[in-house]
């Protein structure tokens, strides 16, 4: 459960920095990241939000998750992450370093993915997570993506269960 205050890291002087969500797995997986992507929008209301997948899908939450863009796969570089021994300056890690939170529910699997990720840990706050609960998780799926994002201390106020209107 996600029961701490907010952390420490959100504050008003992080209110409008931008945020990348990262999420290439199937449609029903992505919905069911809406409440754990609504949360950080509650907490974050005047960032940038960028998502970063399977453009077609992503634009089914677009609206309804007030995401300012949409990035292709295609369009970040991203298979450079899945390289050993990266060099910070290599892309796409500038791009990234611009974000002042990545959450991924993509590359989890990869040591390598994660390894390259952590070189932003000093500018920004990474989060990488499956896209995909584990087999033996016995509770509601958008309860693991809300979980994944415990590492920012959300409120319960901010997690809410509502409608989704395409």
């Amino acid at each position: 459960m996600l029961k701490s205050n907010l952390s420490s890291r959100r504050s008003e002087k992080y209110s409008n920095h931008p945020i990348l969500l990262i999420h290439s797995g199937a449609i029903g997986d992505l919905l069911l990241t809406r409440p754990a992507i609504k949360a950080v929008r509650r907490c974050y209301p005047q960032s940038m939000f960028l998502a970063c997948g399977y453009r077609d899908r992503l634009k089914l939450l677009q609206e309804d998750c007030a995401l300012h863009g949409l990035l292709s796969l295609d369009d970040l570089p991203i298979s450079p992450l899945f390289q050993r021994d990266l060099h910070p300056e290599k892309p796409p890690l500038p791009f990234l370093a611009g974000f002042h939170l990545i959450i991924s529910w993509f590359g989890a699997g990869n040591e390598e993915f994660r390894e390259n990720l952590n070189h932003l840990k000093e500018k920004s706050q990474i989060i990488v997570a499956s896209s995909r609960p584990p087999q033996d998780w016995n509770r509601h799926a958008s309860e693991y993506y809300l979980e994944a994002i415990s590492p920012l201390g959300l409120n319960e106020e901010v997690r809410v269960f509502d409608k989704l209107i395409i």
